[in-house]
C-alpha cells in the first residue's frame, strides 16, 4: 500500500501549479469580503465536514485575499477571492481528539453574500500530508 501511495501521491502534488503573475493581475477575486466575514462563513463550513462537527475546535485561522492553485490531475482549476486557512481537530470515531489537521478553501462573493466555493482538508496522517481540493456548487 505504502509503495503504490508514494508515486500517486508525487504525481499529483506535481500536477499542481500556481498561476502566473499575468493571471492573478487580471483574475476576478469577487467583491471584497473582510476577514471576519470570511471565518464565519468558513467555520461553520468546515465544522461540518468533520466526522464529529460539535467537537470540531480551531486554531490559527486567517483570511485574505487571495487564490488556491490548479490542480490538473482533477480537473481543478485556479480559484480566485478570499483564501481561508487554518487548523482543525474534532474527535472521531474513538471518541477522541485526534489532532490538528490543516485545512484550506476559498471564499467568495458575487454579490449574494460570501460563501466558500473551494476547500481542501489535508490527509490526517503523518505519513503523508497532501490535499485534493473540493470544489462547492
Amino acid at each position: 500500500m505504502r509503495s503504490t501511495l508514494i508515486p500517486v501521491l508525487l504525481i499529483l502534488g506535481a500536477c499542481s501549479s500556481a498561476p502566473t503573475s499575468t493571471e492573478i493581475d487580471t483574475a476576478d477575486f469577487g467583491l471584497d469580503v473582510s476577514e471576519e466575514a470570511c471565518l464565519a462563513v468558513a467555520k461553520p463550513f468546515i465544522r461540518e465536514q468533520m466526522g464529529d462537527p460539535e467537537t470540531a475546535v480551531f486554531q490559527k485561522l486567517k483570511c485574505y485575499r487571495g487564490w488556491e492553485g490548479k490542480v490538473p490531475a482533477v480537473g481543478v482549476e485556479a480559484t480566485y477571492g478570499h483564501r481561508f486557512a487554518g487548523e482543525v481537530d474534532s474527535k472521531g470515531a474513538i471518541r477522541r481528539y485526534t489532532g490538528f489537521t490543516p485545512f484550506s478553501g476559498i471564499v467568495r462573493d458575487e454579490g449574494e453574500g460570501p460563501r466558500v466555493v473551494r476547500y481542501c482538508i489535508t490527509s490526517a496522517t503523518d505519513d503523508y500530508r497532501f490535499c485534493i481540493p473540493s470544489m462547492v456548487d
